[in-house]
């Protein structure tokens, strides 16, 4: 098992603290109102956690260009921020997938599959729709993990795997 060195748990601990209290920020800082002309109510309940997967993905891209000259700090900024926006990004999903409105006769429902899911709402009078969504939560996970390990080991398995196929004669 690998062990970190003094220095890189110290930068771990580091990118934990920003990226935490980064997020604890967005819970009580209104993002919606800074990006729309108007004015947003805070009646839903999936505003807590948007607003935290909107700044989590926004330092992920930070980390993403900070890795392009630095690696000690922004890789484990890169791992914890992708972490935090997939679970605010889920808790969002899940927060908006049973949701009822008796005044409009609206039932919406999330489905998720890889790489992707569905939004879909049905009204009363039978009229439903289906919107198709890239996944960003499962998306940063696989950047960040083809990031994070080194191409070596990568073209090393992907070389032992493809030596096992044989060739037809």
């Amino acid at each position: 098992m690998a062990s970190l060195r003094k220095d890189e748990f110290s930068y771990a601990i580091l990118a934990v603290i920003i990226s935490t209290s980064l997020a604890v920020v967005a819970v009580g800082l209104p993002i919606e109102n800074f990006l729309s002309e108007y004015v947003v109510s805070r009646n839903f309940p999936w505003y807590v956690p948007w607003r935290v997967a909107v700044a989590e993905f926004l330092l992920w891209i930070c980390s993403l260009l900070l890795n392009t000259f630095e690696e000690k700090l922004s890789k484990p900024l890169l791992l914890f921020a992708s972490i935090l926006f997939a679970i605010a990004h889920y808790y969002k999903l899940y927060m908006i997938s049973p949701y009822i409105n008796d005044v409009l006769g609206l039932t919406c429902k999330v489905n998720i599959y890889p790489l992707f899911y569905t939004y879909t709402c049905r009204f009363v009078n039978g009229f439903s729709g289906t919107t198709l969504y890239l996944d960003m939560g499962q998306l940063l996970l696989l950047i960040t993990f083809f990031i994070l390990i080194p191409r070596e080991v990568v073209l090393n398995k992907l070389k032992t795997i493809l030596g096992t196929f044989h060739r037809a004669p």
